[in-house]
């Protein structure tokens, strides 16, 4: 997934916080590495009242992939391991 080097990592931190309805710093974003990253940062800012297991975890993560496809179009797999810079990416 292309999402370094063309801002497409601020559109996902910018689309996260419109869709969950959370702040992220500037200092969380800049942390923030990888899809999994963001889905622990998405997770841990929802209120615990909304947070109802597994399928309540589930649904953030779908959520959150159908949100970082709406930026280029991408339709391949999002996985954990997925990087928003070319730096942290494993070899495929």
């Amino acid at each position: 997934m292309n999402f370094y080097g063309d801002g497409d990592d601020v559109d996902a931190v910018k689309l996260s916080e419109e869709c969950f309805k959370i702040k992220i710093t500037d200092t969380e974003a800049e942390q923030t590495k990888s899809v999994f990253d963001l889905l622990k940062m998405i997770w841990s800012k929802i209120p615990d009242v909304a947070k109802q297991g597994e399928f309540q975890q589930l649904v953030v993560w779908n959520q959150l992939c159908q949100t970082l496809r709406s930026i280029n179009g991408f339709s391949g797999a999002i996985d954990l391991e997925t990087t928003f810079f070319a730096e942290h990416a494993k070899a495929r």
